[in-house]
């Protein structure tokens, strides 16, 4: 599917995150994305911290929204 492109797969660990926490709520947002993009990840042996700093992310985004 992403043919191991890096690049893709981050950008769309990105808009998982961004979609999964359109409902606030951070429990979501770590349930969809780290089970969905975990193995993903290890089969491209992309570092899991790099899966946590993408997807959550999204949580300063929300911040920054608010005020």
């Amino acid at each position: 599917m992403t043919k191991g492109n890096v690049a893709t797969v981050t950008m769309g660990t990105a808009a998982i995150g961004m979609i999964s926490h359109l409902d606030g709520a951070g429990a979501t947002t770590i349930l969809l994305t780290v089970p969905a993009l975990l193995p993903l990840y290890k089969k491209l042996h992309m570092s899991p911290y790099l899966l946590y700093d993408q997807g959550f992310s999204v949580y300063n985004l929300r911040l920054s929204e608010s005020y």
